[in-house]
């Protein structure tokens, strides 16, 4: 006699968790099938269901056997196996169902979509006869009853995307991973995993893996492109990295299978359109290809890792599942617990290297040049000196550069691990006077409780501040480039050692204005610091914190370098550079300084500028990166201003820079060391107000008419300063006038003498604003403020 009733479990309790229920059979269709079930598996989207709460019974990765047919049911009959549970019925009629993608029928009934009584986590299932599946005598049932769904999912995918001898790559070994390596390996592809652990390298190359690769090592460990990616883990890559033609091939296929966990799908459209990439989606197979599947799988011996456990309802499977997770911690926190003891005692180790190698070096220098033999022998001196200073810097270095650096590469595994402060091994002041040699250097990175520049500095001017933070101690470029320099330790590019004369430290001085000495000046100083193998991180990040976004070191090294290398004749500007008018620099005054005036300004003073465009859209021809569009979409404003707190507001080029000073009454002729000039010196006292309130909306004050004016740029009209979006549109856009108003260009006027004359350090002022240089691909640039205290900070002389 046939069942009227049977049992099922179903979602909802109110605990995230199921409980039983019995309902009432259904009297079978002609098409219907009645399975009593055997087997089911458990799947990730079960578990989903039973968190929202939703009211459906459980269970669709069914096996069992058939007890009862329905009259016109040709293709199975009592006795047989049968699987099934996800896609339950279709039209059978409509475009989809017609040319074999029934999956996607509109009216289509798949698990938690419909049929809400009806589950394999129960005694019985009924099935229509189309949506059954018989299963192979090769394929045992506790095998079969995965692939009812996990299978048919990859098995579609790979189905649709592989074919022999492709490169195909997995990320992550899971439910869906391992069963990806499987199907790809049989279907003739190489396969190349990518997995968070190394325990699992051998797990993947017995499933039929060529390559096995970490996941936070991929870019860097992978051999050759690939040409399918299969996302089966639980985080998606960094698309920006995985979507290059060195990892992912032109025309290479993203295919996400987990991507309901993750959330939003974004991907750089730029390299979608450049490399030609397709993203290939798929949800369960259709029946057709679950058959395929099924077939496949026992001919090929392709098994799901399974674990067996009698179903003795709610509590035996949230069990199952609460010790997994818990297994998994469990591993998660040894190899946690492990890398940081580790990486503890290597840090421990170096601490104490680093500390007794200091010690033992400055003893044993305290000791040589108490000999009266050394004091007499300069050489000697300035090689310990030298080394002295190397030992030193580098110590530091090491503490401020390399301990984070660690970190990064495990993960942030430390996180939460304490460090004691680092050991200072800079001697004190009194034992490094008694060196008898200057305790300074270009590298800049040792404190002193005295300004290194000149001990003027720390005097009090009258009616002046004391000296700001941007100009302290701790500055990066601290020497003036005429200061005497001992040894020459590197070699700037364009440079030669055939000359038997040591080389400059500068060839800033033989530019023809003072724009150009200053633009090389301070792309001399930025070369240096980009190419300082551990660079202090803050001074990095100050300098080069906005091309960081698109640029790495290496190519920020080598843009530089090749500025360098360029001669009198040539522009310093880089107008290859993406962006042209970062903050402004550029805008500000663009009729001024061109011409063949008596006195050059900076660049302008050039006939002609390599790749300057005609006009000023805010970008050059490219053609650009991937990233470029995101950057400028994500880190920039409608004006171009930097959104960063660090980098907000208007910033000046070189060559505003020079017509700024000489509208403050400076003005700097070719080769001159020193110069005089009459300026009015109550600017200085308003520069502090200036700078509470300058901000990314309000313009610099400007120089004008012999006075120090801070009106309001700003119109009551809104700014029309926008570029349009997409690549050929920022590469054709044009940018508009700045705000209409009694703007900069219109209130330059040539200089007339002030209130007080003041002898100017040329080569201080340099120095001062290098050490307010932000670096915008470019040119260098600086805020309007620092300008004013440079030229403060260069005063030597007041009458």
């Amino acid at each position: 006699m046939a069942p009227t009733e049977h049992t099922i479990y179903r979602a909802g309790d109110g605990n995230g968790g199921f409980s039983p229920a019995s309902v009432k059979l259904p009297d079978l269709g002609p098409h219907d099938i009645l399975v009593r079930l055997t087997h089911s598996g458990v799947c990730h989207s079960d578990i989903v269901l039973c968190q929202l709460g939703a009211p459906v019974a459980l269970g669709h990765e069914g096996i069992g056997i058939v007890e009862s047919v329905g009259s016109l049911v040709t293709q199975f009959k009592i006795g047989d196996r049968a699987g099934g549970g996800f896609h339950r019925d279709a039209c059978g009629h409509c475009k989809y169902c017609l040319s074999g993608r029934d999956i996607y029928c509109y009216e289509r009934v798949i698990f938690g979509e419909g049929d809400f009584d009806n589950g394999t986590f129960g005694t019985y299932y009924v099935g229509k006869e189309t949506y059954l599946h018989k299963i192979p005598d090769s394929l045992s049932s506790e095998h079969a009853a995965p692939l009812q769904c996990a299978g048919a999912t990859v098995y579609a995918a790979l189905k649709a995307t592989v074919t022999a001898e492709k490169r195909v790559g997995i990320l992550g070994i899971g439910g869906l991973g391992h069963l990806a390596i499987q199907y790809a390996d049989k279907m003739g592809a190489d396969v190349i995993v990518y997995s968070t652990s190394t325990s699992k390298e051998a797990e993947a190359r017995k499933l039929g893996a060529k390559e096995f690769h970490i996941i936070e090592n991929m870019f860097d460990t992978a051999t050759a492109p690939i040409d399918v990616l299969v996302i089966c883990g639980t985080k998606y890559p960094d698309w920006d990295k995985v979507m290059t033609k060195e990892f992912l091939a032109r025309d290479g296929t993203i295919v996400p299978l987990a991507a309901p966990v993750h959330g939003p799908l974004s991907l750089p459209a730029g390299a979608m359109f450049f490399q030609g990439y397709h993203v290939f989606s798929s949800l369960v197979g259709s029946r057709n290809i679950h058959d395929e599947m099924l077939e496949f799988s026992g001919r090929h011996g392709v098994k799901p890792m399974v674990q067996l456990f009698k179903h003795e309802g709610e509590s035996t499977i949230k069990e199952r599942r609460r010790i997994q997770n818990r297994m998994a911690q469990r591993a998660y926190r040894q190899r946690k617990e492990s890398a940081i003891d580790v990486l503890k005692q290597k840090v421990e180790e170096l601490e104490r290297s680093k500390e007794d190698m200091g010690r033992e070096f400055i003893n044993f220098t305290s000791v040589i040049l108490e000999q009266d033999t050394v004091k007499n022998n300069p050489q000697i001196i300035e090689h310990i000196k030298q080394t002295t200073i190397s030992l030193l810097s580098s110590a530091r270095e090491v503490d401020e550069n390399e301990r984070p650096a660690v970190q990064d590469e495990q993960n942030d595994l430390l996180n939460d691990l304490p460090v004691e402060d680092p050991i200072d091994l800079t001697p004190p002041i009194p034992q490094a006077q008694s060196f008898d040699f200057p305790m300074m250097d270009g590298t800049g990175q040792m404190e002193y409780t005295t300004n290194p520049i000149d001990p003027m500095l720390d005097q009090q001017r009258p009616n002046s501040d004391s000296t700001p933070h941007s100009f302290d101690a701790t500055s990066y470029f601290q020497l003036p480039t005429q200061t005497p320099f001992y040894d020459m330790t590197y070699q700037l590019p364009g440079s030669t050692w055939d000359s038997t004369l040591p080389n400059p430290r500068s060839y800033a001085s033989q530019e023809l204005n003072f724009g150009r000495r200053y633009h090389r000046a301070s792309q001399e100083a930025a070369f240096l610091l980009a190419s300082m193998r551990h660079a202090p991180p803050g001074w990095y990040r100050k300098v080069f914190g906005f091309c960081m976004h698109f640029e790495t070191r290496e190519e920020i090294s080598s843009r530089l370098g090749e500025a360098l290398r360029k001669s009198k004749e040539m522009t310093l500007n880089n107008w290859k550079f993406p962006f042209t008018n970062i903050g402004g620099a550029g805008t500000f005054f663009p009729d001024q300084g061109y011409g063949n005036g008596d006195l050059p300004i900076g660049n302008r003073s050039l006939e002609h500028e390599a790749y300057r465009p005609p006009q000023m859209s805010g970008f050059s021809m490219g053609p650009f990166g991937p990233s470029i569009e995101q950057i400028r979409d994500l880190r920039l404003n409608a004006q171009l201003r930097i959104i960063d707190p660090e980098y907000d507001g208007d910033f000046f080029d070189s060559d505003e820079i020079e017509i700024c000073l000489r509208g403050y009454g400076v003005t700097i002729p070719a080769g001159k060391d020193f110069v005089t000039a009459y300026i009015d010196m109550s600017m200085f006292e308003r520069t502090s107000d200036s700078e509470t309130s300058s901000g990314p909306t309000t313009p610099p004050d400007m120089p004008g008419n012999g006075t120090f004016e801070e009106e309001d740029l700003e119109s009551d009209e809104p700014a029309s300063f926008s570029c349009p979006a997409g690549l050929m549109g920022m590469a054709m856009g044009a940018m508009p006038p700045p705000p209409k108003g009694k703007g900069p260009g219109e209130r330059w006027k040539t200089p007339s003498k002030r209130d007080t004359k003041v002898k100017i350090d040329v080569e201080r002022l340099i120095m001062c604003l290098v050490n307010s240089t932000v670096c915008l691909g470019r040119t260098p640039a600086v805020r309007p403020m620092d300008i004013r205290k440079s030229l403060k900070m260069a005063i030597i002389q007041e009458d």
